[in-house]
């Protein structure tokens, strides 16, 4: 029989506490007691898994993988939040909106700049200068295109570049 908070847990859950874990020792700088710490935390996470694949298996749990996407509703609704927030400005709903159309890695939009954005007939296009998949900056010859969405203009990255 399964904990109540077993139920819940899926892999991609244990790896962001992992994340989070490591994070945390880097913050206090305990990178040795972290790489340590690393077979044990290997064999745990192992375990897990097989323990949350047993728990999918004997509940009749959906297995899917990954995270399950958003819906455009409640997308448009935090990004309209975004863009009203006086707090935050116009970065928040600007670096949400940029990642959610062209998605990729937060780590990708954040090395965005001008010199990246060209227009082109009715869109923009943007060129990676690098990324995960493309570390030495080969395919950067490969933009990625986004259109406007005047129906709903706080997820609009035409607009959001405009703010």
């Amino acid at each position: 029989m399964a904990n109540n908070w077993e139920v819940g847990a899926t892999e991609s859950m244990l790896g962001a506490y992992r994340a989070a874990l490591n994070l945390l020792f880097k913050d206090f700088n305990k990178i040795a007691e972290w790489r340590a710490l690393g077979p044990n935390m290997s064999t745990l996470m192992t375990s897990w898994k097989k323990r949350i694949a047993r728990n999918q298996k004997e509940t009749g749990r959906n297995i899917e993988k990954g995270v399950s996407a958003l819906p455009f509703k409640l997308y448009a609704h935090l990004s309209k939040h975004l863009a009203m927030k006086d707090k935050t400005g116009p970065f928040s709903w600007c670096y949400s909106t940029l990642l959610s159309n062209l998605m990729c890695r937060s780590d990708s939009i954040s090395y965005v700049n001008l010199h990246h954005i060209k227009v082109k007939d009715d869109h923009f296009i943007i060129h990676f200068a690098q990324s995960k998949t493309n570390q030495e900056g080969r395919l950067a010859k490969h933009p990625k295109a986004i259109f406007g969405n005047p129906l709903y203009p706080w997820v609009c990255p035409l607009t959001v570049l405009g703010a």
